[in-house]
């Protein structure tokens, strides 16, 4: 039963990641009407749900993670196609703006599918498990955003440790640390926050540098070691140096590549941003899952 709960929370995360919208005007986001489908199955014995509640939470998540996946597969037929009509030396501009219409009808009916399954989750409860739920959320809202701060503490911290080891110190940012653990122990979650977002920048350029330096400092490439010039001889005569560590190591240097292609592809903390760009640019999705959050706070 531990998998199939887990199956319920994957499926969930990815109808919950579009429903943050602004309403205009700067309204409340729609999320604040809705209740996370974790928080309901975490809490099923405080809310008193029944099995038949259960089954049919458990029964929507199922049917709308299979819906969600036609959708995706729907959504990247019809961006295939709009990247056919581009590929022309001269565009049909009416057949463009007809494709378009249905990649926008395709993500139309993907956003209608999340605000379908949070409003028939919600549904599901009586008005007395809404009136818990939500008392609830507001202590889950809280708890959340206090263990995501803390781990993005514990990260900032381990880097500058390790920056420390290797003899470079910056007690500015450590005291600034300090000033962010007692922020988010008094509760104050909202100036920790802001106050993390300074450390990561005053942060960034420190770490850029250090990459930098290591991808420099073995200056120019050295000729491949698989060149002829570098091939021992099995010849009858010829010398051979026996290996040492040392000698391994600039093996394995000579070998790695400083520019990373991978490394310059800009991340996207959204599925469904990466979703979208993947249609635009016809590339391919990396879906990167992590149990922790990294130092830049993008990968995940």
């Amino acid at each position: 039963m531990a998998c199939d709960r887990h199956l319920l929370c994957i499926t969930l995360a990815t109808f919950v990641l579009g429903l943050a919208v602004s309403r205009s005007g700067g309204q409340e986001k729609i999320e604040r009407f809705f209740l996370p489908p974790d928080l309901l199955i975490q809490h099923k014995q405080q809310l008193d749900l029944t099995a038949s509640q259960l089954n049919a939470i458990k029964t929507q998540l199922e049917q709308a993670g299979s819906d969600f996946r036609m959708h995706a597969q729907n959504s990247e037929a019809a961006s295939r196609k709009m990247a056919q009509l581009l590929k022309a030396d001269v565009v049909n501009e009416e057949a463009v703006l007809n494709q378009l219409d249905a990649i926008l009808a395709i993500e139309k009916s993907e956003k209608q599918l999340r605000l379908q399954v949070m409003i028939r989750l919600r549904n599901q409860l009586t008005a007395e498990q809404r009136k818990k739920a939500f008392t609830l959320k507001t202590s889950y809202d809280a708890q959340s955003t206090k263990q995501r701060l803390s781990d993005q503490l514990t990260q900032i911290g381990s880097t500058l440790t390790n920056l420390s080891r290797a003899g470079r110190h910056f007690p500015k940012l450590q005291a600034k640390l300090q000033q962010v653990s007692n922020l988010i122990q008094s509760d104050r979650l909202g100036e920790a926050k802001s106050l993390l977002e300074v450390i990561k920048l005053k942060l960034q350029p420190i770490l850029m540098a250090v990459e930098h330096k290591k991808s420099t400092k073995n200056g120019p490439a050295p000729q491949s070691v698989f060149s002829p010039a570098n091939e021992p001889s099995d010849r009858p005569g010829t010398k051979i140096e026996k290996a040492s560590p040392a000698s391994v190591d600039r093996r394995i240097a000579q070998m790695k590549q400083n520019d990373v292609a991978w490394r310059k592809i800009p991340w996207k903390s959204c599925l469904l941003d990466g979703l979208k760009e993947s249609r635009l640019q016809n590339k391919p999705v990396i879906l990167w899952v992590f149990i922790d959050r990294p130092i830049d706070d993008e990968r995940c």
